[in-house]
């Protein structure tokens, strides 16, 4: 198990596809051969993502990655310049799956579960000043709500961790609690 590629998200590369069809079920899919590319102990580990066309959903997504990976859009099976871009390989570690003939249970395997655009797989951005003051009158609300007062800590005084700007009237803070 020591060889296996902790769950994560890491950058990668389509090496090659494959056009093909399950044994059991006769599903088409196209299977990718894809490479981490990314700094680190997993450079260059090459990993298998299949693209099932089970139905309209699996299908879009199955063509919007390889448009990720580089496809010019033009021709499905020819699929030119597949492979050019750098993309988000989301590799799991796969649970044992049973042997079709009953005679036990695969190993356990890594597998990329999805291949993202280079990164969008990155959880979130960095809010700008605009959306933080936004989102600090929506803490201010909560805090409001949920009656929550200063703690001062080792005789510290107490100051709020940002400088609120929208005022009303008097020159009080306001705040909306309307998302939580």
């Amino acid at each position: 198990m020591s060889d296996l590629v902790p769950d994560g998200i890491y950058a990668g590369r389509a090496l090659s596809f494959d056009f093909k069809v399950s044994s059991k079920k006769e599903t088409e899919f196209v299977e990718i051969r894809c490479e981490i590319t990314q700094e680190g102990p997993y450079k260059g580990r090459v990993l298998d993502c299949c693209c099932w066309f089970t139905d309209e959903k699996n299908a879009k997504r199955a063509m919007e990655t390889f448009l990720y990976c580089g496809w010019d859009g033009v021709d499905p099976v020819a699929l030119t310049g597949f492979g050019t871009k750098e993309v988000d390989l989301v590799i799991n570690i796969e649970d044992p799956q049973p042997k079709p003939d009953g005679t036990g249970m695969y190993p356990v395997k890594n597998r990329v579960a999805f291949i993202n655009e280079k990164g969008s797989s990155i959880v979130g951005r960095t809010m700008n000043e605009t959306e933080k003051l936004k989102f600090s009158t929506k803490l201010l609300g909560l805090k409001a709500v949920m009656g929550i007062k200063a703690q001062p800590t080792n005789g510290a005084p107490v100051t709020p961790p940002f400088t609120p700007t929208t005022t009303q009237g008097g020159g009080a803070t306001t705040g909306k609690f309307d998302k939580f």
